[in-house]
C-alpha cells in the first residue's frame, strides 16, 4: 500500500577474495506518469562496504526509507563498481515493486441458481460460491489473499485464495438469510461488505 518503506537489501560476495571500500547505489523510479521511461524519484548510497569473506559473504544495507506516495508500478536499481570484475552483471539488482491501493471486489453464484421451492424461497440446501478479484489499477494488482463471509451475523468465516463455496443448510433457516462476505488482497485493502 502506499506508504513510507524501508530500503534495505541483502548483498553478498561470489568472489574469491575480500572486497572493502564499495559504494553501493539505489535508485527507485517510478513508471505511473511516464509507463516506458520512468522517473527517478529517487537516490542514495552507501559507502564503505566491506566483504570480509568471499565465496558468498553477505552484507544487509539500509538505505534511507522513501514514501511510495501513488498506486501504480516503481523499480528498485542497484549498482556496485565493478572494476576488477569479470562478470559486471552479478553487480547489478533490479527489482520491480507494485503499490496496490484499490480495494478488491467480490461476487456470488448460488446453485441452484433458482429458488427450488415455493413463493420464490429455496427448499434445500443452498451453495454459494463467492469469486474475488483485484482489479487492475495503474498496471498494478496484489491478488485476492482471502473472502471473509458471515451467515445471519454468525462467526466470521475465511475461504483463503480468491474462491470458494459454502452450504446454507435448514439449520441456518430464518425468515430471510442474511449473508455478508468482504475479500482481503495481498496488501491489506478489504473490500466494503
Amino acid at each position: 500500500q502506499p506508504g513510507t518503506e524501508d530500503i534495505s537489501v541483502i548483498v553478498k560476495n561470489f568472489g574469491t577474495f575480500p572486497e572493502s571500500n564499495l559504494v553501493c547505489n539505489a535508485q527507485i523510479w517510478g513508471y505511473i506518469s511516464d509507463p516506458d521511461n520512468g522517473t527517478k524519484l529517487y537516490e542514495d548510497n552507501e559507502i564503505d562496504i566491506d566483504f570480509d569473506t568471499p565465496l558468498g559473504g553477505e552484507v544487509i544495507l539500509n538505505f534511507d526509507g522513501f514514501t511510495f506516495a501513488d498506486e501504480g508500478r516503481y523499480g528498485l536499481f542497484l549498482t556496485m563498481p565493478y572494476d576488477n570484475d569479470n562478470m559486471p552483471r552479478n553487480n547489478e539488482g533490479r527489482y520491480g515493486i507494485g503499490v496496490d491501493d484499490t480495494k478488491p471486489i467480490s461476487v456470488y453464484d448460488l446453485d441452484p441458481s433458482d429458488p427450488d421451492g415455493e413463493n420464490g424461497w429455496y427448499a434445500n440446501d443452498l451453495e454459494v460460491t463467492l469469486q474475488g478479484y483485484d482489479p487492475l489499477s495503474n498496471d498494478v494488482s496484489s491478488g485476492v489473499d482471502f473472502i471473509n463471509f458471515r451467515v445471519n451475523h454468525g462467526t466470521t468465516q475465511t475461504i483463503t485464495g480468491s474462491s470458494g463455496s459454502f452450504l446454507i443448510t435448514q439449520a441456518d433457516d430464518k425468515d430471510d438469510v442474511k449473508v455478508e462476505y468482504w475479500a482481503v488482497d495481498n496488501v491489506g485493502n478489504v473490500e466494503d461488505s
